[in-house]
């Protein structure tokens, strides 16, 4: 029972725990991304052709060249360049190694991880509920942005781990203590990764006063003030940057939405949506939990005296889940949070869910069996996130596998003067087509003979305008070559369709004829017709 005590609701640190955590978390995400098969699974058609590219290209120039290149032609329409300079420094590093890619970001889930662990163990919370909290904000369909390799939240959730550690660490004495400066530059780094990221600097401020107020709010304040002016500084300077310089889309920088009477009714119901989407289940069942837990206490009398001092305890942790929440909902109210867009959103609900946790192991009228099971069965609320992880990566492990065959049969059907047919769709298929293309013109494949042809298939969500608009960007992208039948189809070696059914059916109803002078082959959903 002591050992279970110290566990869950003990905040003293003990000389061994750091590396007992860090190998846990490292055996955690190890076993994510070994047992799903996303280890060795393969490049994916989306971003992962940029890797390929950027090796390409710095045979020919320098890495620091490629990144001013690179960061100026993203500029145009994103604000994320510390993404591209990590990018391609990383490829330079390590080249096209899709297996040591995989693991070298399997290193910065273990990483982040850890240091969210250890920002909450510097403010007094146990071991169990400062483990917990990168599992809650993690785990689930978030767990993606570890896996894919083309995701600017990986940098960005690094840099704020990163400067919620040294925020902890930081000495509430000195204006400006060395880990005040790191949590500023790592702000600042986090920020620059992607614009969501700008949106946390409020969050990240107030937690660092928070963390330093030692009960004296005006205080810490004070002693934060310069940190708060300067950083709040670089935040309305970069979105002043993306407001005149970009032709970025992000709703949080754009006042018509805000002004929008729809937007604003909707926004509480959409909220709370979001809250209840099958990979936060975990979130309700904490605070349903620690309901029942105060409900059922012996001395009932005694936790409504308590009821004041918990308020004042609970009322920070609320704060600064609501400075997360509150402005990624509103930048992603116009799209919709999924997968990788729900980083950094779920960093606030994790932190939600460790803070109720340290909540009720501190009330000392819940009797300590109450606590550890509270606590036990938080933990097993992490069930349903798990396993909806787990799928996922199987999903994108089996994608990665299909890809690869998909992509190294055509090499092995063709030559470099052969021509070669893609038929795709413009819409949900855009990304794809164009890393299909990137990645024939590499050196990896060197097919440099790719026509493309487009089916537009309907769909009742997405205007036809979009659809036109991808058309005349794809053929752009492809060098205006365009399948003409009575032109091109003597000259074609090899089809190559992207996995959407409707495309076969479309090019079989059309050219079945044609079809007929070559052999078929399957590798997953993607269908390859070579002569």
């Amino acid at each position: 029972m002591k050992l279970l005590e110290n566990i869950f609701f003990s905040s003293t640190s003990h000389k061994a725990e750091k590396w007992i955590v860090l190998v846990l978390l490292a055996l955690l995400w190890g076993g994510i991304f070994q047992l799903t098969g996303v280890l060795t699974s393969g490049f994916h058609l989306t971003d992962d052709h940029e890797i390929v590219l950027f090796n390409d290209l710095l045979k020919k120039q320098s890495a620091f060249s490629l990144i001013e290149e690179q960061v100026k032609i993203d500029l145009v329409t994103r604000f994320r360049p510390t993404y591209y300079a990590h990018r391609i420094l990383i490829t330079s590093l390590i080249g096209t190694n899709q297996v040591a890619w995989t693991t070298y970001y399997c290193f910065l889930g273990i990483l982040t991880s850890f240091f969210l662990y250890l920002a909450l163990r510097k403010v007094g919370f146990s071991i169990l509920e400062s483990f917990l909290f990168p599992l809650f904000a993690f785990i689930g369909e978030q767990t993606a942005v570890w896996w894919r390799l083309g995701t600017a939240e990986t940098l960005g959730m690094f840099f704020t781990a990163l400067s919620l550690y040294f925020a902890s660490n930081a000495q509430a004495s000195k204006l400006i203590s060395w880990s005040s400066f790191l949590f500023l530059c790592f702000a600042i780094l986090a920020s620059l990764s992607k614009e969501s990221f700008i949106l946390l600097i409020p969050a990240l401020l107030f937690w660092k006063m928070w963390v330093e107020k030692h009960e004296n709010w005006q205080r810490a304040v004070k002693s934060s003030l310069a940190l708060i002016l300067f950083l709040g500084g670089v935040a309305l300077a970069e979105i002043y940057f993306i407001q005149a310089k970009t032709n970025a889309q992000g709703s949080i920088f754009n006042v018509s939405n805000v002004e929008d009477s729809s937007f604003r009714n909707t926004i509480l119901l959409y909220m709370l949506n979001k809250v209840l989407t099958f990979n936060q289940l975990h979130i309700l069942f904490i605070v349903f939990l620690g309901i029942l837990a105060f409900t059922i206490s012996d001395d009932l009398s005694h936790a409504k005296k308590k009821l004041g001092s918990i308020s004042q305890s609970f009322l920070p942790i609320l704060i600064f889940t609501l400075l997360v929440l509150v402005p990624q909902f509103v930048l992603y109210s116009r799209t919709d949070l999924y997968e990788r867009y729900l980083i950094p959103a779920t960093v606030g609900l994790g932190f939600f869910a460790a803070g109720l946790l340290q909540l009720i192991g501190k009330q000392e009228f819940i009797k300590k069996y109450l606590k550890i099971t509270f606590c036990v069965l938080g933990l097993l609320g992490l069930y349903f996130p798990f396993g909806k992880a787990y799928f996922k990566g199987q999903d994108f492990a089996t994608e990665g596998t299909d890809t690869q065959s998909f992509l190294h049969f055509i090499k092995s059907v063709t030559t470099e003067e052969s021509a070669v047919l893609l038929v795709s769709e413009p819409v949900q298929f855009n990304e794809w087509t164009h890393s299909f293309y990137r990645f024939m013109q590499s050196s990896l494949y060197q097919r440099k003979n790719i026509y493309l042809q487009l089916y537009t298939i309907p769909n009742a969500n997405v205007p036809i305008e979009i659809a036109e608009s991808n058309k005349v960007v794809l053929s752009k992208v492809f060098e205006k070559q365009l399948f003409d039948f009575n032109r091109d189809s003597a000259k074609i070696k090899c089809i190559a369709i992207l996995p959407l059914k409707e495309l076969e059916e479309k090019l079989s109803k059309e050219k079945q004829a044609w079809l007929k002078e070559f052999g078929k082959n399957k590798f997953g959903n993607f269908i390859i017709y070579s002569k």
